[in-house]
């Protein structure tokens, strides 16, 4: 009977071992700014400004400005961090192998951009202070073929198509408000 106690306890230890969550206020995730999803994201020290490495396990993290959760495991981070800049903006950003895997920009709770990763692309849709699209397209992030190149549709405020800019082929075609070409 004590062999069995003694075999749920180190079970309950390990467990609980496994499922802690360190909080920490100290450092920021860099995530960068234009570049956000072609760099890879790091911990780094609030402080000195330079890059931290954190042993493997779980992180709750609260600064002033950043607030998420994470996992670091072989020096990858996984988690999903909220970034405050000012009062009325925020950026909820979902990390996957140190890769920014979504972003979605709100600007006074409205949703301004959504972004997200599929396979060797980089998915972007742009919305107004009316939620409706501005913007929508692509970006190869295939350092192989196009990388950072791709394809931008906008939109007049009407909600019809005003134009398209093919950075892969150099082509813009430019619409009036009617849907005849320009």
């Amino acid at each position: 009977m004590k062999s069995k106690n003694l075999i749920l306890f180190i079970l309950l230890m390990v467990s609980s071992l496994i499922f802690a969550q360190e909080k920490i206020n100290n450092i920021e995730l860099s995530i960068g700014n234009s570049k956000d999803f072609f760099e890879n994201v790091y911990v780094k020290d609030l402080e000195s400004q330079q890059r931290k490495m954190l042993k493997d396990g779980f992180y709750i993290l609260e600064n002033s400005f950043q607030k998420g959760k994470f996992e670091i495991k072989n020096e990858l981070i996984n988690g999903d961090i909220v970034l405050y800049e000012g009062e009325s903006y925020r950026k909820e950003y979902a990390i996957q192998n140190s890769k920014i895997i979504t972003l979605k920009i709100y600007h006074n709770d409205l949703l301004e951009t959504d972004t997200f990763r599929a396979n060797d692309k980089l998915n972007f849709k742009s919305y107004n202070d009316q939620n409706r699209l501005t913007n929508e397209g692509f970006v190869s992030l295939n350092r192989q073929a196009h990388y950072k190149k791709g394809i931008t549709k906008s939109y007049y405020k009407s909600g019809v198509l005003a134009s398209v800019e093919n950075s892969i082929l150099g082509i813009n075609t430019i619409y009036y408000e009617n849907g005849s070409l320009w």
